[in-house]
Parts: structure tokens; C-alpha cells; sequence
């Protein structure tokens, strides 16, 4: 009996690692960074933090002021790093040429408090090696952008301002929440798409595009990494500020099926899910949902909220008076969730219109009113 326990034991063992290795897909992944496996600290600063990945590509850091700390129990019951603002780094170790990229990271952006300016970027993920930086080498994810404010990510050439894509969204990186982000893009095609807690961002291209060959980093950790930065290209020293608790990285533009099949282990495992107007929200939605838009009537935005209780895929899109369709606001596959989407009327004249939600079988219409 003791035998047969043991081996029923074992399998059950292999079958659950099984199952939460097919959570994350394997192929082309680069680098996994999370909080709660792998992480040696002294004192409670962070050294090394282990590529989960099997390819060896650690995020690591000698200079004891220089790293970030091991904060426990801080999301979900589970331990994230803290970038504290000053000059906290890891340096990736990582040195294959990459062209295509797509990043998953669970991060909160302590960049500053509400209503006051913030000073520091929530996070700079810079990929590269350390020697002298070259426009088509180095490639930077960057919260809060050059133009100072909360509601952008600029991505693309390390220090090129000229030819970087940039997300933008209503909260994307508000002070103090948590953000579950993924971010990917082609630079062979400077295709760039990012969703945050389940929201598409739209994105604004700025410059113009070219090929560019770049790497995590090198055997030093000296050049690419996460966290702040003093070489950064054409603007010096960057300083972080924000708390991480789980990063991926894959060399290739994954399929929108893994895409949401990862954002949702993310979702699941720390429970940061967009709410009604971008707020955190536990409690999923149990059905369906199309909100009236408030203000209504409106001039010149309003906003209009809904609520999926399942992954679909969903329409939302304004109509005018006589049935013709105006704009899409929404056409995407969405993970459940509650959401909300803003709409700007600048373009159109008073008069009534509708919009509608299609939401894999559910269907549903609304009237509003614009007024000038």
C-alpha cells in the first residue's frame, strides 16, 4: 500500500509540473524573471536574480547600492523587487541577437505621488550589450516617456527620439497600482502592439523605421537591463522607481493565443485585473454587460464601460442616426474582465447616435447624444 501511495505520489507530482510548465509557452523564451523563485539577496538586497527560462540569462548586480530589495508578501501574498528610484539596477546577462520581441512584465510605477510632478521613470527595460551604444543595437522599454508624463511607454532605438513607437491609454502607468503589460514588436516590420491589464493601448509611431539586431545584455551585465540606468544614450543617467514582481521575455512575435494565454497566467497568479476606469478590480465579472455612457449627453468626450465574464472577441463601434458606422473603438480578442473606453466626438456634429457591443454571442445596442 505504501509503494502504491508513493508512486500515485509521484505521478500526481509530475503531471502538476507538467500542467504549470505548459502555463508560460517554452519556445523562443529568453528570459523569466519572478520574484518568488530564484532571487539571492544578503540582507534583503537582491545579487542575482535567475533566469527561469533554463538559458542561464541572469539579471545581476556586484555593487551592493546599486540593487534592488526583496520585498515580501506585497502582491497577492507574493515578493516583488523594489527599484528605489536612486540608481537600483540588474543588469541582464544574456547575449543573443534578437530582432523580434515580446515582454511580459507585472510592475508598479512609484515614479512620484498623485498630483505631484513625478521625477523619476516607473521602469527602463534597455536591452543591449555594454559596449559603445550604436542606434541599431539598443532597444528600450521606457514608462512615462520623454514628454515627462503618466500616460505613455515609449519603445523602440535607446535614445533615438525620433523613431520610437509610443503607447498610450488613460492609466497605463498610474502612480502605486499594479500594471500587468505586454509588449510586442517586429523592428524588421516596427510593428508595435502593448495591452495593459486586458486594454489594448493605441499607439502613436514617431520617426521613421529601420532594421536593428540587439541583445538582453552581456556577460558583464554592464549594458542592457531593469531598473535606472547611467549611460543611458543621449540622456545620461535615468532613474527608476517602481516595484516588479514577475518578467518575460520571448526572441519572437508570439500569436495573440499565447499572448493571452500568458497575460492570463499573470492575471491569475497576482490578481491584477483592470477595473471600472482603470481600477483594480478582484471581483470578475459574473455576466455581460454594456453600461450607459456618462456623461450623456456629451461634448467633447464621454465614457463608455462594459463588462465580459469570459476571453472573447470583441466590437464596440459608434453608429450614426441612419445606421452607418462611424468609428471602431474596440476590435480585439479581451480576457475577462470589467472596462472602460473613452470616446472623443471632436470630428462629429450634435445629434444622436448609438454604439454597439459584440462579445463572441453577445449583442448589445445603446443610444447617446452629442451636444455643441
Amino acid at each position: 500500500m505504501k509503494i502504491f501511495l508513493f508512486f500515485n505520489l509521484i505521478i500526481w507530482v509530475i503531471l502538476f509540473n507538467s500542467g504549470l510548465s505548459q502555463t508560460v509557452p517554452t519556445a523562443s523564451l529568453q528570459l523569466w524573471l519572478k520574484a518568488d523563485a530564484g532571487v539571492d539577496t544578503l540582507n534583503g538586497t537582491v545579487s542575482r536574480w535567475h533566469d527561469q527560462s533554463g538559458n542561464g540569462n541572469d539579471a545581476i548586480e556586484s555593487v551592493t547600492s546599486r540593487q534592488p530589495v526583496l520585498v515580501n508578501n506585497e502582491l497577492n501574498g507574493k515578493p516583488v523587487l523594489r527599484f528605489d528610484g536612486e540608481n537600483d539596477r540588474l543588469g541582464f546577462t544574456g547575449s543573443k541577437p534578437m530582432t523580434q520581441i515580446s515582454l511580459f512584465m507585472v510592475f508598479k510605477n512609484k515614479s512620484g505621488v498623485t498630483g505631484i510632478p513625478a521625477t523619476y521613470p516607473g521602469f527602463v527595460v534597455l536591452f543591449g550589450s555594454g559596449s559603445d551604444y550604436t542606434a541599431n543595437q539598443h532597444f528600450s522599454f521606457k514608462m512615462r516617456g520623454f514628454d515627462n508624463t503618466d500616460n505613455s511607454i515609449n519603445i523602440g532605438i535607446a535614445g533615438n527620439r525620433n523613431n520610437i513607437t509610443q503607447a498610450t491609454a488613460p492609466n497605463i502607468a498610474t502612480y502605486d497600482e499594479w500594471r500587468n503589460i505586454n509588449v510586442i514588436t517586429d523592428s524588421t516590420l516596427f510593428n508595435t502592439t502593448v495591452r495593459w491589464n486586458g486594454n489594448d493601448a493605441s499607439m502613436i509611431t514617431i520617426g521613421n523605421d529601420f532594421p536593428i539586431s540587439f541583445q538582453l545584455g552581456d556577460s558583464t551585465g554592464s549594458g542592457g537591463g531593469i531598473g535606472s540606468t547611467d549611460n543611458f544614450p543621449d540622456l545620461g543617467t535615468v532613474r527608476a522607481k517602481c516595484d516588479i514582481a514577475e518578467l518575460i521575455v520571448y526572441d519572437t512575435a508570439l500569436s495573440n493565443t499565447d499572448r493571452l494565454a500568458i497575460e492570463k497566467y499573470l492575471n491569475d497568479k497576482y490578481n491584477v485585473a483592470v477595473g471600472i476606469e482603470g481600477q483594480q478590480s478582484i471581483n470578475l465579472p459574473r455576466e455581460f454587460i454594456l453600461n450607459q455612457n456618462f456623461p450623456n449627453p456629451f461634448n467633447p468626450s464621454t465614457t463608455i464601460k462594459y463588462s465580459i465574464p469570459q476571453t472573447s472577441f470583441v466590437t464596440l463601434k459608434i453608429y450614426d442616426i441612419l445606421g452607418r458606422e462611424v468609428t471602431s473603438l474596440v476590435n480585439a480578442e479581451q480576457l475577462e474582465g470589467a472596462y472602460a473606453v473613452k470616446f472623443e466626438s471632436s470630428n462629429l456634429s450634435s445629434g444622436v447616435y448609438f454604439y454597439r457591443i459584440t462579445a463572441g454571442k453577445f449583442v448589445d445596442t445603446k443610444k447617446f447624444m452629442i451636444l455643441k
